[in-house]
């Protein structure tokens, strides 16, 4: 995907039980019309679509008041139809956050102008305070692993590993269950950082305390 993009128009589809991320590549099953129309159409195209959270579930046939507004432009690498069945399976590969900017059609599918968040290159001065708050990402994630509850072992060991401060960020919050969803809410990496700082800190009962360096960082991103 071209990162110098700007704003696009490109087909929605909404979705309920499943949160996507960049970097994250996933094969789920669709089978509402306007679902289809939407995956149909992105594949005569560009393989583009917005993936967007719905704001409840058991909303059958949402319109853009039942979406959230930031979510992940997605490349579709494979979409086929189930057999004996008139759902269609397909696998995505997620690459960046956005935006809806504005609603453009609800019939036969959702699409919209959306304009995609990409992650910025840092200054100089700024990749010490990048590596501040990507060490207290990983001190706070290994006290909330020690209590968590099943916890595969592997996951501790890839955060430790981690050295990209944007994707160790979608890394942690895809293991935090239920505050998946109000991750979407955050538009710059440094926010959605420390959120996953509270809410691991949380988890273990204390709150987190951020040195002068990771808010002034945090502060730098919100600009």
């Amino acid at each position: 995907m071209d990162n110098t993009l700007n704003k696009t128009e490109m087909p929605v589809l909404a979705m309920r039980g499943v949160v996507i991320f960049p970097n994250m590549t996933l094969s789920f099953d669709v089978g509402r019309a306007k679902s289809m129309a939407a995956l149909k159409a992105a594949t005569a195209g560009d393989r583009l679509i917005f993936l967007v959270a719905q704001k409840d579930a058991a909303t059958e046939d949402p319109d853009f008041d039942d979406l959230n507004k930031i979510g992940v432009v997605a490349e579709i690498k494979q979409l086929i139809k189930l057999p004996n069945s008139d759902n269609m399976r397909v696998a995505i590969e997620g690459k960046c956050r956005a935006a809806v900017l504005s609603p453009l059609k609800t019939a036969p599918f959702l699409k919209a102008e959306v304009i995609p968040f990409f992650e910025k290159k840092l200054k100089k001065a700024d990749e010490l305070y990048a590596e501040a708050l990507t060490r207290s990402l990983k001190d706070i994630f290994n006290e909330y692993a020690e209590v968590a509850t099943r916890m595969a072992p592997d996951v501790p060991v890839a955060v430790n590993e981690g050295s990209n401060l944007s994707v160790l960020t979608d890394f942690i919050i895809r293991r935090l269950h239920s505050s998946k969803r109000r991750f979407f809410d955050f538009s710059s990496i440094g926010n959605a950082s420390i959120f996953s700082l509270k809410f691991s800190a949380s988890a273990i009962g204390e709150s987190s305390s951020l040195s002068s360096c990771e808010i002034t960082f945090i502060s730098s991103l919100k600009k």
